[in-house]
């Protein structure tokens, strides 16, 4: 049976690559390959070269350099008649090809084929065909007919199909851009996660240290539940609720506390995920959010970090997507959808309400702005008693427990002022991780107090090989700013260390008696004569300073600068208070008086904390010494080195003393408690 093969100068190249893979492609002067068809099988045979001399098929079909060369219809015509006794075909470029015409009256010829598809009969009259392929990856067909399988229609054909396969890659990725624009929301869209009331676990009684927050927030609860009070005076539920202060101080608590007091559904999202690349998604989850909680009898929706998308518009190019999801947000919040019978509060979570649009905050869409400051005394009192509950009540069951191990949850408030409810939190997570490691009985003062010291100074550093003279040098250092802290503050010192935390080589801790509204010109001066104070020892007791004062001096300088711009305390400035942003646009010449005199105020408060160190050498060098001894220093132990070379008791001791003395005798039940 006669078979048809298709071949090319590219099938010519794969085909030998495939041979040379199986390692049977022959070099010009070891073997060749015979292929012979029998029937409809065809086998492979290799064969040695005959030793004898003979020319080789690239000698005998040597092209001549006179061929010339001809038209493809004149080519075809010459196979047509059967004029041609040879044909080798040869790549000449990627897309070229050139036949090499071997007429059987001895003439030469040549002719450019295009890159096509040619249909090749390699049978012979006897039913055989002998293909011989060489190292130059020529192919050479003897006694075969050449047609030609389609010409410039088949190449135009080819050509079409190549530009039809790309149209439709570029139609295809263009309706999956048009279906992610049109069906986005319901393929991308995350409409808030939806929480039951019984799933959520904060109620007010969880939530401590932000009673005023808290009772605002209670109105609106007792709206809800009782709305038939409310709707008799023609009152109207609060549209929204933007909470707003520092992080860490409970807001995500209260939104979650109103939706579990009031029985509503609670469903949560960030404002970053509403937030997307492709413009209208973000509008398109906004509608899903509120269109998923109207159809709860009752709905919380919590947006946290609302400052994401409710910045102000217009700030920009490229916020198109911005500015389009917060017109949704304004518009499901507008009298648009008043008329929707729901029970349905908004309440956002930011820590920069001053960077919101200011349709956003207008009454109507958030009615109540609620400022979450932290807490003060009493509050962190009150979150520690709610974090503290079980270990409170073992230490009540316990009878073996010292004083000092005792848990003192009004001394522990009084050393973290200005601390937030989830730091906190995290101090007592620290305290029962280290009670865990110690494998103690429950945790005790000791465990928050360290674990107090490693949140606020960072962790102890024992393994830091330290040599006498760098203690020594530390030692004094901090020193100077214990003494220098003595007599110029009113701020309690409550412990120095040379035991390397953090970054710092050594450091000393003072803890204000309240949290502070105002600081005074005297406070201001006090704070930068013990800033500059560790810098004043090193020069006075040492034989040279060293760059352990950098961060100081620093800060002192801060101090000063903010005293003659900001708080309008200098000579230059006068009472004008100049934001950094306005500083930098005023003239050079009044700019440099400026800092000038922080730098001189700076000198000033540096020579008369040197002043106060030199009269108090000797309270320093004991301290000192004391110090290398134990490398760490309560207060107890700093005001008995205090007392026994000075006259009084700093005042701040005094008040302490004064106050445990009433402490005693209230519970010794000689005076009442007021």
């Amino acid at each position: 049976m006669k078979k048809t093969l298709l071949i090319g100068a590219l099938i010519a190249l794969c085909s030998f690559s495939s041979f040379a893979e199986d390692k049977n492609v022959p070099t010009p002067n070891q073997k060749e390959i015979i292929v012979k068809q029998n029937n409809n099988s065809i086998s492979t045979s290799v064969e040695k070269k005959a030793d004898k001399k003979e020319l080789s098929d690239k000698e005998k079909y040597a092209w001549p350099k006179d061929a010339k060369e001809i038209e493809y219809s004149e080519f075809i015509k010459a196979l047509d008649k059967n004029l041609i006794d040879t044909v080798m075909f040869s790549l000449a470029n990627e897309d070229t090809f050139v036949a090499h015409l071997y007429f059987k009256d001895k003439s030469h010829a040549k002719v450019i084929l295009p890159g096509r598809t040619y249909t090749v009969d390699m049978l012979n009259k006897d039913g055989k065909a002998k293909i011989k392929v060489v190292n130059d990856f020529n192919a050479y067909i003897k006694d075969a007919k050449i047609t030609d399988s389609g010409g410039i229609l088949s190449q135009a054909l080819d050509t079409f199909l190549e530009f039809f396969k790309f149209a439709i890659l570029i139609a295809i990725l263009g309706l999956v851009l048009v279906f992610i624009q049109i069906y986005g929301m319901r393929l991308f869209s995350n409409p808030g996660k939806k929480v039951k009331p019984k799933h959520i676990d904060v109620t007010f009684d969880d939530i401590a240290g932000i009673d005023e927050a808290k009772k605002d927030v209670k109105e609106v609860v007792d709206f809800l539940n009782n709305k038939k009070n409310f709707n008799k005076f023609g009152a109207k539920i609060p549209g929204g609720i933007l909470l707003s202060g520092d992080p860490g101080n409970g807001k995500t608590m209260l939104a979650k506390a109103v939706a579990k007091e009031c029985n509503a559904d609670f469903y949560q999202i960030s404002g970053a995920e509403l937030v997307e690349v492709y413009v209208g998604l973000g509008a398109a989850r906004v509608r899903g959010l509120f269109k998923k909680a109207r159809r709860s009898k009752k709905a919380v929706i919590f947006i946290d970090e609302i400052d994401a998308i409710g910045g102000k518009r217009g700030q920009g190019m490229g916020r198109s997507e911005h500015d389009q999801t917060l017109n949704q947000l304004l518009i499901e919040m507008d009298g648009f959808n008043k008329h929707l019978k729901h029970d349905l509060i908004i309440i956002a979570a930011t820590n920069m309400a001053e960077s919101l649009d200011e349709a956003l905050l207008r009454p109507g869409r958030f009615d109540r702005q609620i400022i979450v400051n932290k807490p003060n005394l009493k509050g962190r009192e009150d979150i520690l008693n709610v974090y503290l509950k079980k270990a409170l009540l073992h230490q009540e069951k316990s009878i073996n427990v010292s004083e000092k191990e005792r848990l003192n949850i009004n001394a522990l408030a009084k050393l973290t002022p200005g601390f937030s409810g989830a730091e906190l939190a995290n101090i007592v997570n620290e305290a029962l991780i280290l009670a865990a490691k110690r494998n103690d009985s429950s945790i005790n003062q000791y465990h928050l107090l360290e674990a107090r010291d490693k949140m606020l100074l960072g962790e102890a550093r024992h393994d830091m090989d330290l040599l006498l003279e760098e203690r020594r040098t530390t030692a004094y250092h901090e020193t100077g700013h214990v003494v220098a802290a003595l007599l110029h503050t009113n701020e309690p010192v409550e412990k120095v260390t040379i035991t390397p935390r953090g970054k710092a080589l050594g450091l000393m801790l003072q803890v204000p008696t309240r949290e502070p509204v105002s600081i005074n010109l005297t406070e201001l001066k006090g704070k930068v004569r013990v800033l500059m104070a560790g810098r004043a020892a090193e020069e006075l007791y040492l034989s040279e300073v060293t760059t352990g004062a950098a961060n100081d001096m620093e800060r002192a300088f801060e101090i000063a600068l903010n005293m003659f711009t900001i708080w309008g305390m200098g000579n230059t400035l006068k009472t004008s208070s100049i934001s950094p942003k306005l500083f930098e646009k005023l003239s050079d010449t009044t700019r440099a008086k400026v800092e000038q005199e922080a730098i001189n105020f700076v000198s000033n408060c540096y020579e008369e904390v040197k002043t106060s160190l030199t009269v108090h050498h000797k309270t320093i060098t004991e301290m000192v010494e004391l110090l290398l001894e134990k490398e760490t220093l309560d207060k107890k132990e700093i005001v008995e080195i205090w007392k026994k070379y000075n006259a009084i008791y700093p005042d701040w001791y005094n008040k302490e003393i004064e106050e445990k003395t009433k402490e005693r005798l209230v519970e010794k039940g000689d005076i009442m408690h007021n």
